[in-house]
Parts: structure tokens; sequence; C-alpha cells
């Protein structure tokens, strides 16, 4: 007597995995950000929301909004470390040290553990 190669039970396991995989893939993916703050030498300069494009200036950097995306499209500073980064998700920053400004993007977070 032969042995089938494939078992139905077979296909709950494969489903059961994929299913898990999937709901993975929500929990853990970042939660999106709600607006930013543009801060400058520990002081909020300003708050602005995702939801709106427009292009800010503060001291020499320049942080645009496009499309629910913020990033740094002009400094003065020597490398441009800072114009390297896209912030979408809550807690994203970005950092200019030599203008001393910092670009944090605030929401809802996404659960990082969960703990019983």
């Amino acid at each position: 007597m032969k042995r089938a190669l494939i078992r139905p039970t077979d296909f709950i396991i494969v489903a059961l995995i994929v299913a898990v995989a999937v709901a993975s893939l929500f929990i853990l993916a970042g939660g999106e950000g709600k607006y930013i703050t543009v801060m400058q030498n520990g002081q909020v300069i300003k708050t602005v929301s995702l939801n709106k494009n427009g292009v800010y200036t503060v001291g020499a950097v320049t942080v645009t909004v496009e499309d629910g995306i913020a990033y740094v499209s002009d400094s003065d500073c020597e490398d441009k470390i800072c114009m390297r980064t896209r912030l979408k998700y809550a807690g994203d920053c970005a950092i200019c040290l030599p203008n001393k400004v910092s670009i944090t993007v605030s929401g809802e977070a996404a659960t990082d553990a969960v703990t019983y």
C-alpha cells in the first residue's frame, strides 16, 4: 500500500504558516507618521502635518514635505548627511549637527514588542 505524498493535513499546516507570515508583516510594519517636529538648539521651531505638502526653512536648513514624506532638501553643511534620509514612519528622524537642527516624525507607532 502506497502512502500519499501530500495529505490534507499538510495543506492546513501550510495555510497556517502563510497566515502567520502575512499577519506578522502587518504587525511589525512601522506606524504611519502624522506630523513632523522641527527643532533647532533644543527649541521647537515648527510642527507640520505630513499630509500638507510644503517647503519650510529653519536657519540654513530647508525641509520639504511631499506626499507624506519629509526630507531635508537643502542645507549649507559640508557633508550633507542629513539630506540622505526620507522620513515617513513614527520615530524616524534626521539631524543636521552643524546647524543644530533635528526633524522627528511623530504619530501612531507600531507595536515594537509585546510582553505577557
